[in-house]
């Protein structure tokens, strides 16, 4: 229970100036694809307390249409973006237990242009049906981005 006892920083996730096993979480969001990933997740695990946890959200670099739009229009993003590939779970896998990783954007991506509100029917409909899809494997390289919790070994 933290109770009161919140306090955020923002420092470098590369080579952070904070001290061995100070926090309890590590949060980031859309954050990790811009840096030296295996740098970062050796960091996020040096300064996380035993059994402590990471929770990030980042976009997946495995849906080759959305691949397609990332090379036709690089102005789009920056240089350094490195969007996740499974390779990059290895990483993680190294480093942290109780892995689990949580699939979001198929069939909602072909709604989004539509999209108008969390009220939606449909939207929400397509998010069940993109959950159950993402219960096969194949399914899971054409998602738009991933939420990824795990505890520190």
């Amino acid at each position: 229970n933290l109770g009161n006892k919140v306090e955020l920083f923002v420092d470098n996730c590369e080579n952070t100036s904070f001290s061995n096993e100070k926090f309890d979480i590590v949060y980031g969001l859309g954050i990790l694809h811009h840096l030296q990933f295996s740098k970062c997740i050796n960091e996020i695990s040096r300064i996380l307390k035993p059994d402590g946890a990471l929770l990030f959200i980042e976009p997946l670099g495995t849906n080759p249409f959305i691949n397609l739009y990332r090379l036709l229009t690089p102005k789009s993003r920056s240089a350094d973006e490195h969007p996740l590939k499974f390779e990059d779970f290895k990483m993680i896998k190294e480093k942290f237990k109780n892995i689990h990783v949580k699939y979001y954007g198929f069939l909602t991506l072909i709604f989004f242009p539509l999209y108008k509100s969390n009220e939606s029917k449909v939207f929400k409909l397509l998010v069940k049906l993109d959950q159950l899809l993402f219960k096969i494997k194949i399914f899971q390289y054409f998602a738009w981005s991933v939420l990824i919790t795990a505890k520190k070994n």
